[in-house]
């Protein structure tokens, strides 16, 4: 395999990546992206969130094909040091914080749930079961709406952060990688890529009606 072709196919992640990456300092909300294939000696986490009201830190390094620490850490931000745990059985693929309530949303892709757990105690609240592969998380404190990227339905699914109903869905047509929320504009921006084609896009989307413009960048 030439390395022509090598790039070839990740090159789309790369555009993403890079999409991400200019996305993040222009928002005046937060953006959240995918975790990366990491190897079996990674040594820094895969996905993290952080609560600054809480002050602790959720850190996932699980992911990958060591599956030794089967558990998601939890950091005191004051202290740095660790000051619980929470266990799993899969990795899972994105981690949101809802400063508002201490609580924090775990996604499985691979079991397509969603796992709400107790920041303060770190006890299981619910989980609930969202089809697609949910892989990226975008909680909105402010407008009680978690925006969940699936992967194979290459679509964002909108749900109420109180009771994990969905309350709208937006078709992208290419997978989602990156989320991001453009609060001046009230619009949602997700970073999509289609290895197929070799394109990686940026799409804009109102967050009222939930009708993405897409084309904004593509690469």
């Amino acid at each position: 395999m030439s390395w022509q072709t090598s790039y070839s196919r990740v090159r789309p992640l790369v555009h993403a990546a890079m999409l991400a990456a200019i996305l993040a300092p222009a928002l005046s909300g937060s953006t959240q992206a995918a975790p990366g294939v990491q190897g079996r000696n990674a040594s820094r986490p895969v996905i993290f969130a952080v609560d600054p009201v809480l002050g602790q830190a959720y850190l996932a390094s699980g992911v990958g094909d060591d599956r030794s620490d089967q558990s998601i850490s939890v950091m005191n931000l004051a202290s740095r040091r660790t000051v619980g745990s929470i266990p799993y059985t899969v990795p899972p693929s994105a981690i949101s914080v809802n400063p508002l309530t201490g609580l924090v949303y775990v996604a499985n892709s691979a079991l397509d749930t969603i796992t709400v757990i107790h920041g303060p105690t770190l006890g299981v609240v619910t989980t609930a079961r969202v089809s697609g592969g949910p892989q990226v998380l975008l909680l909105e404190p402010a407008s009680g709406k978690l925006f969940v990227a699936l992967k194979r339905e290459k679509a964002i699914r909108v749900l109420d952060v109180s009771t994990l109903s969905a309350v709208g869905s937006i078709d992208l047509g290419m997978e989602p990688v990156a989320l991001g929320s453009d609060r001046v504009r009230n619009r949602l921006l997700a970073a999509t890529i289609d290895p197929e084609a070799g394109q990686a896009s940026l799409v804009a989307i109102d967050n009222e009606r939930f009708v993405p413009n897409t084309g904004l960048i593509t690469r």
